[in-house]
C-alpha cells in the first residue's frame, strides 16, 4: 500500500508538470496565434469579434489549467498551509458538485508537516469519494486543530455502504490510503458507513490508545506538569 501511495504521488507531481509546462504552453501559444488572427481581421465585419470572444474562453481554461497544476502539485499544503489548501480545495469541488458543500476549519495554530499534509491528502480523497460515488445531495466538512487534539471530518448523506460491498468497489483503494495517510502521520481513521445511507470520515489525534495511554499517565502523575502534550 505504501508503493500505491508513493506511485500516486509521483503520478500528481507529473501530471502537474504535465499541466503546466506543455498543456499550458500550448494554450499559450494558441492565444497568441489567436491575437495575430484578430489583427488580419480588423476590417472583415465580426470575425474580430468572435474571434475576442473564443480568446477569453482560451485566457478562461488557461487560468484553470494553471490552478489544476498548482492544486495537484504534493506541495500545495507546505506553500499554502493547511486552511488556504482545504479552502481552494473545497473551491474545486463545489465547482463539479451539484448539491450542497459546506467546511468549517478552526485553528487554535498552523498546523504543518506530515500531520498536515495527511489532513489535506484524505480531505481530497474523501470529497472525491462523496462527489463521485456517494450520490450525496449535501456533505460537509469540518477541520478542528486545538494544542491537544486534531480532528477531520468528513461527512455525507449519500447511499453508504457495508464493508463486504466496498471492498468490491472503487472507492476501496482510496479509503485503504486514507486510512495509511492518517497512521503514518500518527493519527487514527475511522470509517462508519451503512446501507440506510451516509458516510463519516474521521481522522483523529491522538488515536485512541495514546490518548488513553497519556490519561493514565495524567491520572498517575497528578496534574502532569512537564508532560508535553500536541503535536
Amino acid at each position: 500500500m505504501a508503493s500505491i501511495r508513493e506511485a500516486k504521488l509521483r503520478e500528481r507531481a507529473r501530471i502537474s508538470r504535465l499541466l503546466h509546462d506543455e498543456l499550458g504552453q500550448v494554450l499559450s501559444a494558441a492565444g497568441l496565434q489567436m491575437d495575430l488572427a484578430r489583427m488580419d481581421c480588423q476590417q472583415v465585419p465580426g470575425v474580430g469579434e468572435r474571434i475576442a470572444e473564443a480568446q477569453k474562453l482560451l485566457e478562461r481554461a488557461l487560468a484553470q489549467v494553471r490552478d489544476l497544476s498548482y492544486d495537484l502539485s504534493p506541495a500545495i499544503v507546505e506553500r499554502l498551509g493547511l486552511e488556504a489548501a482545504l479552502a481552494r480545495l473545497v473551491a474545486r469541488q463545489r465547482a463539479r458538485f451539484p448539491g450542497e458543500l459546506e467546511w468549517s476549519y478552526r485553528g487554535e495554530s498552523q498546523l504543518r508537516g506530515a500531520q498536515a499534509e495527511a489532513l489535506y491528502r484524505v480531505a481530497e480523497q474523501a470529497l472525491e469519494n462523496a462527489v463521485e460515488h456517494s450520490g450525496a445531495r449535501r456533505i460537509n466538512l469540518s477541520v478542528e486543530i486545538a494544542r491537544q487534539t486534531i480532528k477531520l471530518e468528513v461527512r455525507d448523506d449519500g447511499k453508504g455502504f457495508t464493508g463486504a460491498k466496498v471492498l468490491r468497489e472503487t472507492p476501496a483503494i482510496g479509503l485503504r490510503l486514507m486510512k495509511l495517510e492518517a497512521e503514518e502521520a500518527g493519527m487514527e481513521f475511522r470509517l462508519a458507513s451503512g446501507p440506510q445511507g451516509g458516510t463519516i470520515v474521521t481522522v483523529v489525534w491522538p488515536p485512541r490508545a495514546e490518548a488513553g495511554k497519556a490519561g493514565k499517565r495524567r491520572r498517575a502523575g497528578g496534574n502532569g506538569q512537564g508532560e508535553k502534550v500536541g503535536p
